[in-house]
């Protein structure tokens, strides 16, 4: 049966439920960055945060996970960025352009 409260439930899951969850991500990865002091290890920190917020909240919780993905962004960017070490803020560069060169790639092939 499909009701408009079932369907406003769903809709609050999936739209608050993410955003929450992409904000307690982006928080706890601030904190673990900041106590990590290996570039490699905070790189790859970052992208299983990002990766890990995708499929844990489509797939484990039936939330948004673009939605988490987009406010662990904008939190990344807005804090946790400032807590990678310079070295590691460089690889994360590099690490991003070459994903982006590889995905661009692989579409127009």
């Amino acid at each position: 049966d499909l009701t408009a409260g079932c369907v406003g439930l769903v809709f609050l899951r999936l739209a608050i439920g993410g955003v929450a969850f992409g904000f307690a991500v982006g928080w706890l990865l601030a904190r673990l960055l900041q106590i990590s002091h290996d570039p490699l290890v905070e790189v790859t920190l970052v992208l299983v945060a990002v990766y890990g917020t995708f499929m844990i909240a489509e797939e484990w919780a039936k939330m948004s996970g673009v939605l988490a993905v987009v406010v662990l962004g904008l939190y990344f960017a807005a804090y946790a960025k400032t807590k990678l070490s310079k070295h590691a803020h460089e690889m994360h560069h590099h690490v991003v352009s070459q994903a982006a060169y590889v995905s661009t790639q692989a579409i127009f092939l």
